[in-house]
């Protein structure tokens, strides 16, 4: 239904990876829950940004799936502060 009038909709509190599963088979392409990442504060973003990427990236996880998501996602690292290294680190 919310295809057809062209809304976007995000699956809430997906905890396991067969739920991620059944949303591809419903062609839904944005997810969030503790599968995903938990609460993570402003300095552990980046971190959590490459975890999720992992799991994208899975071969566990559907074509379909991973997909769109890769496809939505598109995330460039230097955005994130990815290529710095975290404070206190050498």
């Amino acid at each position: 239904m919310a295809d057809s009038l062209g809304l976007e909709v995000v699956a809430e509190g997906v905890e396991t990876v067969q739920q991620l599963h059944a949303l591809a088979d419903l062609d839904c392409s944005q997810a969030q829950g503790y599968l995903i990442s938990h609460p993570v504060s402003p300095h552990d973003i980046p971190a959590a940004l490459v975890e999720l990427i992992k799991l994208v990236m899975a071969p566990s996880t559907k074509n379909k799936m991973t997909n769109k998501m890769t496809k939505e996602l598109s995330l460039d690292s230097a955005d994130f502060g990815c290529d710095r290294p975290a404070s206190g680190s050498a």
